[in-house]
């Protein structure tokens, strides 16, 4: 059933018009999305109610493999499909915007300073972190090159994330509340 909704939504969004109806002036295409699954998933409980299932709606394959919404949601530990979306939106927007950096970085001939970050911020839990110390010793500088660079790092994905935000949203001031919401401190 998971599978039927899911290609069903998908039709409509892109055979429907749904995607033509978006109007950026209102609020963040995230948003708009989710509201359109909700109303979606209810109209179509509405249906079901009324007929059999199938109702005659062409169902087009998203990929040869299965679609697993509902053992992706057990996995990753999402409460509900809203929270599963909003999760793999933010993790979405967190990898373009680390890869974005690298580019930056590597272009600029500073690919060291990627490096520092990534191993210190991207690929390391808090617990396991190196410390400063061994990051200066495995890159050839300080430990307050290490901090600087762990700082302008940070800063700068930091206004890539906001650039790219403000691309789904309607107004500057969306930006910091969709980034609260998205990646909430705590």
């Amino acid at each position: 059933a998971a599978k039927d909704l899911t290609q069903e939504f998908f039709v409509e969004l892109l055979e429907g018009g749904l995607l033509a109806r978006y109007a950026p002036g209102l609020g963040s295409f995230r948003r708009y999305l989710k509201g359109a699954v909700q109303l979606f998933l209810r109209e179509r409980h509405r249906q079901e109610q009324a007929q059999k299932r199938g109702g005659g709606k062409k169902l087009v394959s998203l990929d040869d493999g299965e679609v697993k919404i509902v053992d992706q949601l057990v996995e990753r530990g999402a409460r509900s499909p809203e929270e599963a979306f909003d999760r793999q939106w933010a993790n979405s927007l967190l990898e373009q915007s680390v890869d974005a950096l690298q580019r930056e970085l590597t272009a600029a001939g500073r690919a060291n300073w990627f490096a520092v970050f990534d191993r210190y911020d991207v690929r390391s839990s808090a617990a396991e972190a190196p410390t400063y110390a061994d990051l200066a010793r495995a890159h050839g500088m300080k430990e307050t090159d290490v901090a600087n660079r762990l700082t302008w790092c940070r800063r700068r994905l930091r206004e890539i994330l906001q650039s790219r935000v403000a691309d789904f949203v309607s107004f500057e001031g969306e930006v910091s509340v969709e980034l609260a919401e998205l990646f909430p401190r705590g």
